[in-house]
């Protein structure tokens, strides 16, 4: 349990997380910068109207609290306890699958696949601000989509419950059937020849029409790096909530459940329905004539008869399945967790738990739906530059038999800065900077290609593409 903290014997608090303390055990951890967040310093008083010195009495008509920065100060050094860091954001038994690591490469564990939920929870600052030319700026980032559309955004991911923003954009591909002759002679560029299939007997060729998407991304308000982003990639997996569940087991047939009821509440709606030996003459009677044989068996199969069918007509938000004398009714007024709370209205009830028991009748066992991130990683390419030395005349290649499902090549190839066309870049960019949104690419776009195209070149160019940065690169 987290502690106050002493802050006249503890300057500084430094924890490991659970996915640190992780990567310390496979030999992996290996820290590089730090960063720091003030999410739990309150700097404006007016929403904390009664903590501190200043605050006003609560009588006080007036209750906006107005500090100045002397009394700010003391407030949030003096007079205000913090918490020791937090370092578990998620239940312990949520993870205990992942200790059993089955089908997985020597050197990856489960935790590589599909990290925790808590990792992500230091990626969560949107930026570096660099103060010192103009503290009026906060950290921004600018997006522009120059191949490809923008679906969507929200400053939020929701299903990981994490304030990381996100921006949606849908890449879709397609096969189509062209002539055959005309697609030998539409190739405009040697990749072109990895879009296209040979022509068939029928003259006919597949061609698969390409939606790559071109995204220009820029750190502003901060130092300008050489390398001011890292790239992961995450497969996405949806677990489809379960709904919550409740059971009646029968221990009576025939005259001994004539008159008996059952009530089924969704939280919403509550029905009743009523076993009879007599005469089935509305939609929430139950036949509990004897039959012949199986009887606990056949109430349970004609209650399952009775309640589906009523469903199919009026508002109860459930279903009904049986097995053997017992029958399970699922709640489908709202699945996951908002159906699994005991104490609610939802609920089953009989009216005699010795021949209908229902256990409490409470719905249990609802789960909420889940994302789960599998992440990909990049095969890592021989150098061919070592410590500015050439050790191989051409750009040696990851052999494709090493490239799997657990690959990110094996999905689609990420092209980064000097590795882009040049030509679709500039483009782009020449649109949208007629929108005043002002690209700044790295590239001689007065002619749009410098010789040999840039992500084609067979050979390490030592000397780069001939441009000038506005800002020399420290």
């Amino acid at each position: 349990m987290a502690k106050f903290l002493n802050k006249k014997e503890r300057v500084y608090d430094l924890k490991l997380t659970s996915y640190g303390h992780y990567l310390m055990s496979i030999g992996t951890f290996k820290p590089k910068y730090y960063k720091f967040f003030d999410d739990n310093i309150l700097y404006d008083g007016r929403y904390a109207i009664y903590t501190g010195s200043n605050a006003p009495e609560k009588s006080n008509v007036d209750l906006m609290l107005r500090e100045n920065q002397n009394e700010v100060h003391k407030r949030i050094k003096d007079e205000t306890q913090y918490l020791e860091s937090l370092v578990l954001f998620e239940d312990v038994e949520n993870n205990i699958a992942k200790l059993t690591d089955d089908n997985f490469e020597a050197d990856i564990t489960a935790t590589m696949i599909e990290p925790r939920i808590d990792v992500f929870r230091v990626d969560e600052g949107i930026g570096d601000a660099f103060l010192e030319a103009n503290s009026q700026l906060a950290p921004a980032w600018k997006l522009v989509a120059i191949d490809g559309e923008i679906s969507s955004s929200a400053p939020r991911d929701e299903p990981n419950n994490s304030k990381i923003p996100q921006v949606n954009i849908s890449l879709n591909y397609y096969k189509k059937i062209v002539d055959g002759t005309q697609a030998l002679m539409d190739f405009d560029e040697v990749s072109d020849l990895g879009y296209k299939t040979l022509t068939f007997s029928d003259n006919t060729a597949i061609e698969l029409v390409p939606d790559d998407g071109l995204v220009y991304v820029e750190e502003l308000n901060t130092m300008l790096l050489t390398e001011n982003f890292d790239i992961e990639v995450f497969e996405q997996e949806t677990e489809e909530a379960i709904s919550a569940e409740a059971q009646l087991i029968f221990n009576a047939e025939g005259s001994d459940l004539n008159g008996e009821t059952l009530t089924i509440n969704d939280g919403t709606n509550s029905v009743t329905f009523t076993f009879t030996t007599g005469t089935v003459d509305s939609a929430t009677k139950i036949d509990a004539t004897s039959p012949s044989s199986l009887g606990f068996i056949a109430m349970a199969v004609r209650a399952t008869n009775v309640i589906n069918n009523y469903i199919l007509e009026n508002d109860l938000n459930v279903s009904a399945d049986s097995s053997l004398n017992v029958l399970t009714i699922a709640n489908t007024n709202g699945t996951g967790r908002k159906t699994n709370t005991e104490g609610t209205s939802a609920r089953i009830t009989s009216s005699d738990e010795d021949k209908i028991t229902t256990d409490g009748g409470f719905f249990t066992g609802g789960k909420d739906s889940k994302v789960n991130l599998k992440k990909k990683y990049f095969k890592q390419e021989v150098p061919q530059i070592v410590d500015g030395i050439m050790i191989s005349p051409t750009q040696i290649k990851t052999p494709i038999e090493e490239i799997h499902t657990g690959s990110v090549e094996y999905y689609f190839k990420i092209l980064t800065d000097q590795e882009i066309d040049p030509k679709t870049a500039c483009l782009g960019a020449e649109l949208f900077n007629k929108e005043s949104y002002y690209i700044d690419l790295d590239f001689d776009c007065s002619s749009y290609i410098s010789g040999v195209e840039a992500g084609t070149a067979e050979y390490y160019d030592i000397y780069g593409e001939v441009t000038e940065p506005e800002i020399c690169q420290e």
